[in-house]
């Protein structure tokens, strides 16, 4: 009887890891990855938005005098991606959902499309080996060197911005932007690739017959980190 339930617990892992992996890999005829609806960056973009904005309000609480006016920029802009009407979220969103997560404002979808879609270039077995989870790093400075991206952030930011207080000067706020900009695609490249890695050796344990847990329950736990005061996120 051990045995039998070893069997069938080793085999619904190695499909679990095999789901997993397929929906980070496989394209589908428009080019866009298979399961990267909308829900994907919902939870991604809101689990950094929940750490990057707590990390600030905490920062601000024992912060000196001249960093404070900083830091509220930088505030300032990750509220301007973050989203006040939640009726665009997808059900699956909204049913855990209970008033505390952060998303993002519809308007920052197709930018977040066009890093995700960058980073998940690396996304493949050639630049695991090549570079093994310093993969990482790599889409990180790939991103970061697309002005294409940077650009219409910025564009989206500051239209946020004039929206709010039209007698803002926007060109003070261009180092936060700058500094939020990247921050935010470092942790959706974290987040992202250390999906891919994390289900790539789930799959592999499986093919050699040592299935893991380890690592399976990451989309739960950015749920999680939408309403913790400290994410695990880097």
């Amino acid at each position: 009887m051990i045995s039998v339930c070893s069997a069938v617990y080793n085999y619904l892992l190695k499909r679990v890891s095999q789901v997993q992996q397929s929906l980070l890999m496989e394209p589908t005829s428009s080019g866009i990855l298979k399961g990267d609806i909308d829900s994907v960056y919902y939870r991604f973009c809101g689990a950094a938005l929940a750490s990057m904005l707590h990390a600030r309000y905490n920062k601000r609480q024992s912060c000196k005098n001249d960093q404070r006016e900083t830091i509220n920029q930088e505030i300032e802009v990750l509220r301007c991606i973050q989203c006040t009407d939640k009726d665009h979220i997808p059900g699956e969103l909204k049913y855990r959902d209970r008033g505390h997560m952060y998303f993002p404002s519809k308007d920052f979808l197709t930018v977040l499309r066009g890093i995700d879609s960058c980073v998940m270039e690396n996304a493949n077995e050639s630049t695991l080996r090549k570079y093994g989870p310093d993969m990482i790093d790599v889409a990180v400075k790939q991103v970061e060197a697309t002005q294409k991206f940077q650009c219409q952030f910025k564009s989206l930011v500051t239209n946020c911005l004039l929206e709010k207080d039209g007698t803002v000067d926007v060109l003070t706020f261009d180092l936060a932007i700058k500094v939020v900009y990247k921050e935010l695609c470092r942790k959706l490249c974290h987040t992202r690739l250390g999906e891919y890695i994390s289900a790539t050796q789930q799959n592999l344990a499986a093919l050699k017959g040592k299935s893991t847990l380890a690592g399976q329950n990451l989309r739960d736990e950015l749920l999680t980190s939408h309403v913790n005061t400290k994410s695990f996120l880097n």
